[in-house]
């Protein structure tokens, strides 16, 4: 496959050759960097917009998830606190020599 041929895959139309060498250059004379590096990982780009836009709707279920369980965790320790009054009291009750059938009448 030759030059030209890839660049238009890559919607890169001929004319734009030029700066695209130029920013190319700039990147190897601005920087350290790697040109070719730097290319492959551009070419990644798209791939890593994916990654990123899935790990954010991970976070966002996982979130949800997590409140749900807080909802429910409060809602047992309300009825636990509840069973434990209603056993202190009965305690209490029993402690003072009444029953609940005592309580009845």
């Amino acid at each position: 496959m030759n030059t030209k041929h890839e660049l238009e895959r890559y919607r890169i139309i001929i004319e734009d050759i030029d700066k695209f060498t130029r920013c190319v250059q700039g990147i190897k004379n601005y920087s350290n960097y790697d040109p070719f590096k730097v290319i492959e990982k551009l070419s990644n780009l798209e791939n890593l917009e994916i990654e990123c836009k899935n790990k954010i709707k991970m976070k966002n279920e996982l979130a949800k998830h997590i409140k749900e369980s807080k909802e429910t965790e409060s809602y047992y320790e309300d009825r636990l606190n509840l069973k434990y009054i209603k056993l202190k009291n009965l305690k209490d009750l029993k402690m003072s020599g009444l029953s609940i059938q005592d309580l009845k009448n």
